[in-house]
């Protein structure tokens, strides 16, 4: 089987993070393939997938914040910076 796109794979790692961790944020795939961190109803922010990796931008149409190449940087940053607690 093939690997799954960065933005599903993304998407899965957020999942099991924030079950693991306890944390009341979930994440959702958007078919434009934006990855949606919200903590209830309330939008946190989103990822989308860059060339060099991935880009958290913390609304729809802000610029992004943060950076980073991996997916596990960018689970951490989630769990460290957007979902606390």
């Amino acid at each position: 089987m093939p690997p799954a796109p960065p933005e599903q794979a993304l998407h899965d790692a957020l999942r099991r993070a924030f079950e693991r961790h306890r944390r009341v944020c979930t994440a959702r795939l958007e078919p434009s393939g934006d990855v949606v961190v919200m903590f209830y109803e309330h939008l946190r922010g989103l990822w989308r997938v860059e060339r060099e990796g991935f880009a958290y931008h913390p609304g729809r149409d802000a610029p992004s914040t943060y950076r980073c190449a991996t997916i596990t940087e960018a689970t951490q940053f989630t769990l460290e910076a957007v979902c606390r607690g």
